[in-house]
């Protein structure tokens, strides 16, 4: 594949009943579709306040603000820690300079759906994305990408993870066929859940050696040790929307809800809340797969504005602007 090659135009993908309500945002329920419904228009903010190319400017102590239709993924860069993907119901926004800044990708439409994205191996060129309907591909960082068709049963996707230390493996999440591995980068597939799972997972994340962790906002965070074959639910976290376990240390894990942040060290059998630098629900998660205390997050409050913060300490603390 020579890049991205134009497709029709696909229906948004956003079906279901409106369920538990977030700030100006909602989780919709049938089959577990997710959308927020929130601005459909991005904000890309500078990094030194005042007016940037896009003429918006920054205030409060956030590193920048995002105002796109949803909130839905991020990914740090194994090789270069400033580099950080966010995936949305509208493609893949970039930033080379730790969250600061953002620039479109050629993945922008209003259906191109990143409801996971995930660096394939230490490389750090390697990137996949796929949400409803779609299952992207990048080969340069995340700065332009192709469809992938693939062979999986359905076209749902609710998240997707790529595994640590192993540079070709993916699992996805199919909507009512359960969890999906691929040892080529997604050409091929195999299904391995044997546990029943709920339809409304909406984040995926894998740490090393085979662990695996789904997050449910009606039932909570699940974990696998057996690379995603058999779940178990963890001690209880209320309305999870988004979970990051740490590539350099298996046992750590930071889960986003409509209340806070919360964090674990001990995969999850014990929770211990961190302060948000601003008010909201922290809508998504992503550690830096070299420190396990490197966190970036989105928390989207009343206004419907997504404010992205990053803490070095594992969320004790926040870097401002």
């Amino acid at each position: 594949m020579n890049g991205r090659s134009k497709q029709p135009e696909r229906p948004t993908a956003r079906r279901g009943v409106p369920g538990r309500r977030l700030p100006q945002a909602w989780i919709a329920g049938g089959l577990g579709s997710v959308a927020l419904a929130i601005a459909a228009f991005v904000v890309l903010v500078s990094q030194r306040g005042g007016d940037d190319a896009s003429g918006a400017v920054r205030t409060g102590v956030e590193l920048s603000s995002l105002r796109t239709a949803d909130f839905h993924s991020m990914a740090v860069s194994p090789r270069d820690a400033n580099l950080i993907l966010f995936g949305h119901h509208g493609g893949v926004l970039r930033s080379n300079d730790g969250g600061r800044s953002w620039t479109e990708t050629n993945l922008s439409g209003e259906t191109d759906d990143a409801m996971g994205i995930g660096f394939a191996g230490a490389g750090g060129n390697v990137v996949l994305a796929a949400g409803h309907d779609t299952f992207f591909r990048s080969g340069d960082a995340g700065q332009t990408w192709e469809d992938l068709q693939t062979k999986l049963p359905g076209s749902d996707l609710h998240g997707l993870t790529t595994a640590p230390g192993d540079a070709a493996t993916v699992y996805v999440h199919v909507v009512g066929f359960g969890i999906y591995s691929s040892d080529d980068n997604g050409v091929s597939w195999a299904g391995v859940s044997q546990t029943a799972l709920p339809g409304d997972i909406i984040s995926l994340s894998a740490a090393s050696e085979g662990r695996l962790y789904a997050a449910s906002p009606g039932s909570g965070i699940l974990r696998s040790d057996d690379k995603g074959r058999t779940f178990e639910p963890v001690a209880s976290i209320d309305t999870p929307l988004t979970v990051s376990a740490a590539a350099s240390a298996r046992d750590i894990v930071y889960v986003g809800t409509q209340s806070g942040l919360f964090f674990s060290d001990d995969s999850g059998q014990r929770w211990q809340s961190r302060p948000l630098p601003s008010a909201g629900a922290v809508m998504v998660t992503a550690v830096n797969p070299l420190d396990a205390r490197d966190i970036a997050i989105v928390v989207v409050g009343e206004e419907g504005i997504g404010r992205v913060h990053r803490s070095a300490d594992g969320g004790t603390t926040w870097t401002a602007r």
